[in-house]
């Protein structure tokens, strides 16, 4: 959604920044967590070890084969729920909390071939390992409900949610800044300005053709029409990319725009409109041709502010900010 701003509001806002603006936004982002990578290591460590302890033979399984496997099995143990903890996700802790479950329930069992359960997860022991006897390693290793083949049922879901976990959508904020020349502020100002004497202009041209143009506003009509050709001349010497959509346009007024007393000439800066006429109400030459220009439903008037506007809202890049300049605030 755009942000709103006057015409005014936003070049006042550019001045109070060093003439420039900055456009913040959020973003969503899949990203990976470093957290939960370093975890899957772990888990898949302690999957690989539960595997190889599910090929154990009390007739083919070296002794000093089992207990490296043992060790392996609570060195890796250990680790995934030392960085568990550091990963919030509540099915990937339910699983974990039924594998801390499972070794409970076997808590006399792997005592027995020397692994103890303490505060800071498991021990090993393999003085109490060689003295272990084949039937409780058995009962252990060996069959469908036992420790190591339930343990191996948990940790393919262990797994599972491990990855799921590891992309999160995260939020972040972001921040890009325009910086504007003193030229670009002064240019749009004048875009600015000129919008609102060509409103002006218009307002005393529905005034003449109802016959209730005052004197006081007679007065203003030359200062007015004085202003207006700083439009032309700042998008001229200016250099704005569009300014040959306003050269048609006066060129194609150019007969009424002489008539009220504008004059164009070549310079070695482009080309510049001067006003040196002085407004004659008590003429008709005068009156149609001001009517023709600025009279109600003007297409002139309303070619020159959508000039203005565009001229305004290119300049200063608004579009690019998400910025929409309104003439009043809704």
């Amino acid at each position: 959604m755009s942000i709103q701003y006057t015409a005014t509001d936003f070049l006042n806002t550019l001045s109070g920044n060093g003439y420039s603006y900055t456009k913040s936004y959020k973003k969503k982002v899949l990203e990976s967590d470093t957290n939960v990578e370093t975890l899957q290591e772990d888990v898949a460590e302690l999957k690989k070890t539960i595997k190889n302890l599910k090929r154990y033979s009390e007739d083919d399984t070296p002794e000093t084969k089992l207990e490296k496997q043992l060790s392996s099995l609570v060195e890796s143990y250990n680790s995934t729920l030392i960085d568990a903890d550091d990963v919030s996700n509540d099915e990937l802790e339910k699983q974990l909390d039924k594998l801390k479950t499972l070794v409970s329930d076997n808590e006399k069992l792997l005592k027995k071939v020397g692994i103890t359960i303490s505060d800071d997860g498991l021990t090993f022991d393999s003085e109490t390992f060689e003295d272990a006897d084949n039937k409780t390693i058995n009962k252990l290793f060996d069959g469908k409900e036992s420790f190591v083949n339930q343990a191996d049922k948990l940790m393919r879901k262990i797994e599972k949610y491990t990855d799921k976990a590891q992309y999160s959508v995260v939020e972040h904020s972001f921040g890009s800044t325009v910086q504007y020349g003193t030229d670009d502020i002064m240019l749009a100002a004048s875009f600015m300005n000129a919008k609102e004497v060509v409103r002006l202009l218009g307002t005393l041209g529905e005034l003449m053709e109802n016959g209730t143009l005052s004197d006081e506003y007679e007065g203003e009509v030359d200062d007015y029409l004085s202003r207006l050709a700083s439009l032309y001349n700042s998008s001229s010497t200016g250099e704005y990319e569009n300014f040959s959509e306003l050269q048609s346009l006066y060129d194609n007024n150019k007969e009424a725009l002489s008539t009220i007393g504008y004059t164009f000439s070549e310079e070695s800066d482009g080309i510049l409109m001067t006003y040196g006429g002085s407004a004659s109400f008590d003429s008709t030459e005068f009156v149609d041709a001001y009517l023709s220009l600025f009279g109600s439903d003007s297409e002139f008037i309303n070619s020159i502010m959508e000039y203005c506007d565009d001229g305004f809202n290119s300049v200063l890049k608004t579009a690019s900010l998400d910025i929409s300049i309104v003439d009043e605030y809704v």
